[in-house]
C-alpha cells in the first residue's frame, strides 16, 4: 500500500461518513466518532497486511504535521493548548479531513482560518477541541483487533512492517513563515490572552502549552487514559489533593501516587473522554464521560481541577450520577 491509496480509504471512509459540521452538537456526532467509525469499518474488509500498512502511511501523514512549523501555533491559537497527546490527536483530525485540507495546512497552517469547522468553533457554535481525533488515529488499531480477537497485535507487528516500507511522501514542501493573521483574527479573545502572556517575542508554542490552565488539564487526562503512572506524577503539585469517585480524599503527592496506583491495576479499562474543557482562574471543568467495565466508573460526569502554573492541585472525579462528589 502506497501513501496514494492510504488517501484513497481516507477520502472513502470520509464519504461515508457524510459529516454535517452543523450538526457536531453532541458526542455521537463528531469528526472523531463519525468518520472514526467510517475508517475502521473500512480497514475491517481488507486483509490484515495492509491495515498494517495503512497503519504506517498514516502515522507518516499524521507525523509529517506535528513537525510542520506552525502547527502548534495554530492549535494554540484556537485552544490556548493541550498535552502533548492531545496535539497528536489534532494532528490525526487534520489528516481525518481529508487531502485537500491536509495539503494546505501543510503549505501553510493559517489556511485553518477558511475551513468550515473553525469558522463555527470561531462562532461559537463548535467546541474548539472539535479537531482533536483520539480515535480516528487509533482506527488501524481498532480493525486489527477486532478482526484478530487481540487489541494488542498490531502494535506489536508495526514495527517489522514499518522497517520494510521506504517513505513515498516525497520531499517536504518549503515552509512558509507565517504569523498565524487570520487564525487571529477569528480568535480575538485568545490572541489578546496570548499577547498578554508573551508579547511580541518569537515563542516556542510547543514548549508553552503546559501553562494553559485547560492543557494541564487535558494532558493529565491523557496520562490516566495511558496509565502513565510517572506523567501523572509529574503534573501534581507537591500538596496535590484526590478526591475519588467515592468522595474519599487523599492528600499529597505520595499518598496520590500510591492511590493512582492501585486504581490503574483495579481498573485497568477506565478511561475519560473530555467533550468540553472551560477555565475561570486556574479552576477547571471538564464534561464529558467516563469508559469502564466497572458500572459505577461509567458514564457521563464533570470532572473539576485546580491549577497553578502547570501543577494540579486538585482533582475531584465525578461521583456516580455524573457530578462531582
Amino acid at each position: 500500500m502506497d501513501t496514494e491509496r492510504c488517501w484513497e480509504i481516507i477520502e472513502a471512509a470520509r464519504a461515508d461518513a457524510n459529516l454535517d459540521w452543523d450538526a457536531c452538537d453532541n458526542e455521537e456526532h463528531t469528526l472523531d466518532v463519525v468518520v472514526g467509525d467510517a475508517l475502521v469499518a473500512r480497514l475491517k474488509a481488507l486483509p490484515l497486511p495492509e491495515i498494517l500498512a495503512f497503519e504506517v502511511r498514516f502515522s507518516r501523514l499524521q507525523g509529517r504535521l506535528s513537525l510542520r512549523k506552525g502547527v502548534h501555533q495554530a492549535l494554540y491559537v484556537m485552544t490556548l493548548g493541550v498535552g502533548d497527546d492531545g496535539f497528536t490527536d489534532f494532528c490525526a483530525g487534520l489528516v481525518a479531513l481529508g487531502r485537500h485540507w491536509y495539503d494546505l495546512i501543510v503549505a501553510d497552517p493559517d489556511n485553518l482560518a477558511d475551513h468550515p469547522a473553525v469558522l463555527l468553533m470561531a462562532a461559537g457554535r463548535l467546541d474548539r477541541y472539535a479537531l482533536l481525533a483520539e480515535g480516528f488515529q487509533y482506527a488501524a488499531n481498532e480493525a486489527y483487533g477486532e478482526i484478530t480477537g487481540d487489541v494488542d497485535a498490531l502494535f506489536r507487528e508495526i514495527d517489522d512492517v514499518e522497517d520494510a516500507m521506504e517513505d513515498d511522501r516525497g520531499p517536504e514542501p518549503p515552509e512558509i513563515p507565517s504569523r498565524m493573521l487570520r487564525l487571529r483574527a477569528l480568535f480575538p479573545d485568545n490572541d489578546a490572552v496570548l499577547a498578554r502572556r508573551f508579547g511580541e517575542t518569537d515563542i516556542d508554542y510547543s514548549n508553552t502549552m503546559a501553562y494553559e490552565p485547560r492543557a494541564a488539564v487535558i494532558a493529565f487526562k491523557d496520562r490516566i487514559n495511558h496509565r502513565d503512572l510517572d506523567g501523572l506524577v509529574a503534573l501534581m503539585s507537591d500538596d496535590h489533593t484526590l478526591i475519588d469517585a467515592s468522595g474519599t480524599t487523599v492528600t499529597g503527592k505520595a499518598a496520590c501516587t500510591e492511590a493512582w496506583r492501585t486504581f490503574f491495576a483495579t481498573y485497568p479499562d477506565y478511561r475519560n473522554r473530555f467533550h468540553s474543557v472551560t477555565a475561570d482562574d486556574g479552576v477547571v471543568t471538564a464534561d464529558g464521560r467516563s469508559e469502564c467495565g466497572t458500572p459505577d466508573l461509567a458514564g457521563p460526569g464533570r470532572w473539576t481541577a485546580t491549577v497553578h502554573l502547570d501543577k494540579i492541585t486538585r482533582w475531584q472525579m465525578p461521583a456516580p450520577g455524573g457530578v462531582p462528589g
